[in-house]
């Protein structure tokens, strides 16, 4: 997603258009961001319209928002913010991504919808959403290349086979497999950040053999097990 201003255009990355989460849950959002912006102030602000929203939280932020409602990491090297938000009520509420621009320059900002539910339907790592359509798996900033079952070298396979249950593989694993990944349906997106550490023990580092599971969940009335 690219959000243009009309009359300069500064932009920011989000592939995020809408994630559901329950109500009472938190969840994390990378903002991506041009190298230009790396030593400039991001923000998260609250509101259906930019001209309006509500600015509540920045990184520079003194003090931090009652209750863990709110927070923000920046990590330069990688180009992305990250914001954390906990749901508080059921409905949608839109999200705008931001980086002060200064300079009597428009800051760049994009958008995201969180949609809050206490529904019968729930996925077991805090999104809420009825699904349709057909899954995917990207890593942020790859999202638009061809879905053909390698990312970056690394394999990936997603088993549909239980109804409702859809679960995440990914071989042969590098340092730089480490970052953002998205999975994906319809309308749905979910963002889960994996991280490959070494083992002090082993000696070959180049490669990881090990397999990541990531079991995603959406099951009728009751929790996946």
């Amino acid at each position: 997603l690219f959000l243009y201003d009309l009359f300069h255009p500064l932009y920011l990355k989000l592939y995020i258009e809408e994630v559901s989460v329950e109500v009472g849950a938190t969840v994390s959002i990378p903002c991506l961001y041009e190298p230009s912006h790396k030593n400039l102030v991001k923000y998260l602000c609250n509101g259906w319209a930019w001209s309006s929203c509500s600015v509540e939280i920045k990184t520079n932020s003194k003090c931090s928002p009652p209750e863990g409602l709110y927070t923000i990491s920046d990590d330069p090297d990688q180009g992305v913010f990250t914001v954390t938000i906990k749901s508080q009520k059921e409905g949608t509420q839109t999200y705008w991504c931001a980086v002060e621009m200064g300079f009597w320059t428009p800051d760049a900002k994009t958008y995201f919808q969180l949609l809050g539910s206490k529904g019968e339907y729930s996925i077991n790592i805090s999104f809420v959403s009825k699904i349709h359509g057909k899954p995917g798996w990207c890593k942020l900033g790859h999202c638009k290349e061809p879905q053909d079952g390698f990312i970056e070298g690394s394999q990936y396979s997603i088993d549909t086979s239980k109804q409702g249950v859809f679960v995440v593989t990914m071989k042969d694993l590098d340092m730089e497999s480490s970052g953002w990944y998205i999975f994906f349906q319809g309308k749905l997106n979910m963002p889960i950040h994996l991280t490959v550490a070494v083992n002090s023990k082993t000696t070959n580092t180049s490669t990881f053999k090990n397999v990541i599971m990531f079991k995603l969940c959406l099951c009728h009335e009751q929790l996946c097990q």
